[in-house]
């Protein structure tokens, strides 16, 4: 029975941890994108 629970738990907080996982890539790869920039922007002014 705990067994049972605790996948059912599992479960619950998977789905709930998605949409964030989600967000935060989407944030990690616009700071990416914009670190890629501004680093070529510094290498053209050398």
């Amino acid at each position: 029975m705990t067994q049972f629970l605790y996948q059912q738990a599992k479960t619950s907080v998977k789905q709930a941890a998605m949409p964030v996982l989600k967000a935060s890539e989407f944030q990690i790869n616009k700071a990416k994108s914009s670190k890629k920039v501004s680093g070529d922007i510094n290498e053209s002014d050398w």
